[in-house]
């Protein structure tokens, strides 16, 4: 069963409960959360909440925060509005160069945040009037991944020394089925054989070893699995008899996080699932961040009125935030 703790501040939620230190003070992290909230007129607006408290980012209608990174004193986050991918820091919006609009719309999107001394990468994917590209921004320059012959996109980005480790997916020729793929500085890994569905949607590394979060359609077709990749090769987290997705990763302490959902938000360590909640409706685990002994989780889970509420779990303690969505979460 499922704890829940409904409308307490984040603060006093995510209090450090140590022994106490005569001559210090514990400091209570930062909790960062970015993603959408509706504006009550079935539109979306980018927000990031920060211990609880959330902004609406500037021109963020019709948009969505989808990552959030923290260096220093400054807040990342990616995502897209009304013109298309953009990054926020420290709610200042720069849009991020692409081929621009078709018709009214911009189809470019940027999903993934990542800092690395002075440097900013972003992943997402640029529409060149026919195809989605796969792409990566450095400090605002664009790098294509893939030739737009078929659709992909880079789904997460995560930098390791002088190494830029990319997820995401390409599509076949025939533009139906997708592969999941990864990119380690621009040369491409490809995670699966094509002959079924597949994703790559999160990326970690932790010392030599490489992690990729996502999905592969079982061998009969749907529904997805929920699949964990280490160096390329595959477990498979859920056994396909219902529809699941691995939607993030992160390692601490020798430990695997894997935030994802299987017909339920769940959290997979180390290949044990925990269900995050068990109510009835849909509810989704969509990113994972570890601190100390600390396991957080950003998602959202329906509220019986068909609404949908943008939710955190610390150490299966539930949290409930506002009306929309949590895609991502930082802790400092």
């Amino acid at each position: 069963m499922k704890k829940m703790v409904r409308y307490i501040p984040l603060l006093l939620l995510f209090a450090a409960c140590g022994k106490k230190d005569d001559n210090t003070t514990p400091r209570t992290p930062d909790v960062y959360v970015a993603g959408s909230i509706s504006n009550g007129t079935n539109s979306k607006v980018a927000t990031i909440w920060k211990n609880g408290a959330a902004q609406e980012l500037p021109d963020g209608n019709g948009g969505y925060a989808n990552s959030v990174y923290v260096s220093g004193s400054d807040v990342y986050v990616a995502g897209l509005d009304e013109s298309g991918p953009v990054v926020w820091k420290n709610g200042i919006l720069q849009a991020l160069p692409d081929d621009g609009p078709v018709g009214n719309i911009d189809y470019s999107r940027a999903f993934s945040v990542f800092v690395s001394g002075s440097d900013v990468y972003v992943a997402g994917e640029i529409y060149n009037g026919n195809q989605e590209v796969a792409t990566i921004w450095k400090n605002g320059t664009a790098q294509e991944l893939t030739d737009g012959s078929h659709g992909a996109a880079a789904t997460a980005v995560y930098v390791s020394g002088s190494d830029v480790y990319v997820a995401g997916y390409e599509y076949n020729n025939s533009n139906i089925i997708r592969a999941a793929k990864l990119w380690k500085n621009g040369v491409v890994q490809t995670l699966t054989d094509g002959s079924a569905d597949a994703e790559a949607l999160s990326v970690y590394v932790s010392g030599s070893d490489v992690y990729v979060a996502g999905y592969e359609n079982n061998n009969s077709g749907y529904p997805q699995v929920a699949k964990l990749w280490k160096n390329g090769v595959a477990q498979a987290l859920t056994d396909g008899s219902t529809n699941a997705e691995a939607l993030s990763v992160y390692v601490s302490g020798g430990n695997v996080y894997v935030a994802g959902y299987d017909g339920k938000a769940e959290l997979w360590k180390n290949g044990v699932v925990q269900v995050l909640n068990d109510d009835p409706g849909d509810s989704f685990a969509f990113s994972v961040f570890v601190l100390g002994s600390d396991v957080y989780v950003a998602g959202s889970i329906s509220n019986g009125t068909n609404s949908i509420v943008a939710t955190i779990w610390k150490n299966g303690t539930e949290l409930l935030l506002d009306s929309g969505f949590a895609y991502a979460i930082y802790v400092k």
